[in-house]
């Protein structure tokens, strides 16, 4: 598994417990190592989304966004840069999402001054059904916390296990027919029970999607995105969620499709790993009193310059790990 470095960075130089908690959901380090109890993910010091979000996609993929229920992701991506290239969809109407979101007007209107292509009612397991999209090809297809569409929220349950596993093998089997040679299929899934027991990668493998990568899923990377239960203005917990990069080519042999810039931490790599362990006992004492310490932006320059040291002694796997635009 993999880390996106500034996830990694916040997590062992700013001592940032919601970090940790996203590279190890389940409290507990790869060295066994237990972690304090998690905090709200407000107190990350990236959270206010000051700081620039570096790139993560080439500036050359066309992008596709897959059920995006308040938009908000799209928005996201379009602010950084991906608007000329991005085609962003729901799967409800517009009506249906200016009635459920209070900041649906706004998100809209943000996308069609950035000059983002915008399709409502797109079925995700049926792309062969839309008309304007069929007849299209993307590098990037991204669906963010799949799930089948159920009243009150209560998506990802028990009782609808097999209904989301056949949601998943659908669309897998659909996105074929709009997917670039050499394409990505991005899955933003949570990793804890029951979400666990889907079996996304295995699904994949079934209609021939190989994994290329799995990376821990950070939404600060994201300025502004705010992950929403079906039908539901409500967001949920997504710390235990990892990014699964899907592709039909043979991983070995794969080009990315993420930025040349995007630096990878290898979680297993035994540095990485004293790092991690060397940080945990430092968790929860440092700044309590002043959490805007925190900010990055508010450090004295003396201390950035220590960050910036620290951070070019990271092992982050930017070499070891080619990423082509």
């Amino acid at each position: 598994m993999f880390a996106f470095a500034s996830t990694y960075e916040c997590a062992v130089q700013q001592f940032c417990i919601p970090c940790f908690y996203k590279l190890f959901p389940t409290g507990k380090t790869s060295s066994d190592v237990k972690l304090p109890p998690n905090v709200r993910p407000e107190l990350c010091p990236r959270s206010s989304g000051g700081d620039q979000a570096a790139p993560l996609y080439s500036s050359k993929a066309r992008m596709l966004t897959v059920g995006d229920g308040d938009l908000s992701f799209s928005r996201s991506l379009a602010q950084l840069g991906y608007a000329e290239k991005l085609t962003a969809t729901t799967h409800e109407s517009l009506q249906s999402i200016r009635s459920t979101y209070p900041n649906a007007d706004e998100i809209l209107g943000s996308l069609r001054d950035s000059g983002v292509t915008l399709f409502h009612e797109v079925d995700a397991t049926n792309f062969e059904g839309h008309s304007a999209l069929r007849e299209r090809s993307f590098d990037v297809v991204i669906w963010n916390f799949p799930c089948i569409r159920v009243e009150r929220g209560a998506d990802g349950q028990v009782s609808e296990l097999e209904m989301n596993k056949q949601l998943l093998r659908t669309f897998f089997r659909s996105v074929k027919g709009i997917l670039a040679v050499g394409g990505e299929v991005h899955v933003a899934h949570k990793t804890i029970e029951p979400f666990s027991w889907w079996g996304l990668c295995d699904i994949a493998l079934e209609e021939d999607f190989q994994l290329f990568r799995e990376i821990a899923f950070d939404r600060c990377n994201f300025p502004g995105y705010t992950n929403r239960k079906v039908l539901d203005r409500k967001s949920f917990p997504c710390h235990d969620a990892r990014l699964y990069i899907f592709t039909r080519d043979a991983p070995a042999k794969h080009k990315s499709r993420l930025s040349k810039k995007v630096r990878l931490v290898d979680m297993s790599d035994t540095e990485v790993v004293a790092q991690i362990d060397g940080a945990v006992p430092r968790l929860g004492k440092q700044k309590r009193a002043n959490p805007a310490a925190h900010q990055p932006a508010n450090l004295p320059a003396s201390r950035k310059r220590e960050a910036d040291t620290a951070s070019q002694s990271l092992p982050v796997h930017n070499k070891k790990i080619r990423f082509d635009a």
